[in-house]
């Protein structure tokens, strides 16, 4: 296993005033946590090489999901009627970051909002969503 800044393992979170998990640093990762609720989103990521690995954001407000950087991974998490205008179930903003198996339901806004240049996604999907099911925002994508 790689060294990790920060880990969330297993936590669950419920009517969070603000962020359900705010993390910002290189090399983090929140695996299996649950978030629902939050005011301000679910679980925000701010770092490189950053994983998010099987969890669950329901009812969060501006976003599901949020990362902020480059060489991160998102596999297997769920967005649940979660974001709001503006936002998305899944905002990820940086280069050459991996989304794999990732879902998102009846969220409102988009499903995926992408932005940067070398973002991989595989294997993701939208359902039920307010505007977009995934929206490439902005860089050159595979």
């Amino acid at each position: 296993m790689k060294a990790r800044a920060a880990l969330f393992i297993a936590a669950a979170l419920a009517g969070c005033a603000g962020t359900g998990i705010a993390v910002t640093g290189d090399g983090c990762l929140v695996s299996k946590c649950r978030v629902a609720g939050a005011a301000e989103g679910g679980i925000s990521m701010a770092g490189n090489d950053c994983d998010l690995e099987k969890n669950r954001a329901t009812l969060c407000a501006s976003f599901g999901f949020d990362l902020q950087g480059g060489q991160g991974t998102l596999t297997g998490n769920f967005a649940v009627r979660s974001g709001s205008e503006g936002g998305a179930g899944f905002q990820v903003d940086g280069a050459g970051n991996t989304l794999t198996g990732n879902v998102a339901v009846k969220c409102t806004s988009d499903g995926f909002s992408v932005d940067g240049d070398g973002n991989v996604l595989a294997r993701d999907h939208a359902s039920g969503c307010s505007d977009d099911g995934i929206d490439i925002e902005g860089g050159v994508g595979t």
